[in-house]
């Protein structure tokens, strides 16, 4: 892949420098150059390659990116100790989650899910952290849409999107915002 970008940077970017370039710029270049059709992560890669980036976890939108705050609010191998510890830390990312704006505390409520693949509905259930008439007052939402949300969590980004009557590019946003929050609050 290196050597097919630096082809890609030699024939687009003769004169500039790639890094200096508008993104915009960069990424119509990139397919013109292709020239038929790109997976996002392919496309992100070699933004990143081009760019040279190297902290571009904190940029990412996918939810490996997330793994951080998801895989440090539930692991089912925790011991005693860790469980209390987790428990404690759900409660606090429960607290922010609902200080968030609403887009993105919903679209984070909705597409939440640990590595385990439970939703973060269940877990706040189980670890009694909240009930649903908690969630729904936090959401506000009606326990019967509550209800009807449970059953149908964790949503995948085209669900919440409807859900929420946004586009995906927005869904996407909205998840990666309210990520970037939860992790720098997580980390004070």
């Amino acid at each position: 892949m290196d050597d097919a970008l630096e082809s890609f940077r030699e024939a687009r970017f003769v004169t500039a420098d790639v890094k200096l370039s508008p993104l915009p710029n960069v990424v119509a270049e990139l397919f013109i150059w292709i020239d038929k059709p790109i997976q996002i992560d392919t496309l992100v890669n070699a933004l990143i390659v081009l760019l040279q980036v190297n902290d571009y976890w904190d940029e990412s939108v996918d939810n490996q990116s997330n793994a951080f705050v998801e895989s440090r609010i539930a692991d089912n191998s925790l011991s005693a100790a860790s469980d209390l510890e987790a428990k404690e830390l759900l409660g606090r990312t429960w607290r922010l989650i609902q200080q968030l704006p609403e887009p993105q505390r919903d679209t984070y409520c909705l597409t939440f899910e640990d590595e385990s693949g439970v939703d973060l509905f269940s877990l706040l259930l189980e670890t009694r952290i909240a009930t649903l008439e908690q969630i729904g007052e936090a959401l506000d939402r009606s326990l019967k849409e509550i209800l009807r949300l449970r059953a149908e969590l964790p949503m995948d980004k085209a669900a919440a999107a409807v859900e929420l009557h946004a586009t995906r590019q927005q869904i996407y946003k909205w998840r990666f915002l309210a990520a970037k929050t939860l992790r720098a609050e997580l980390l004070r």
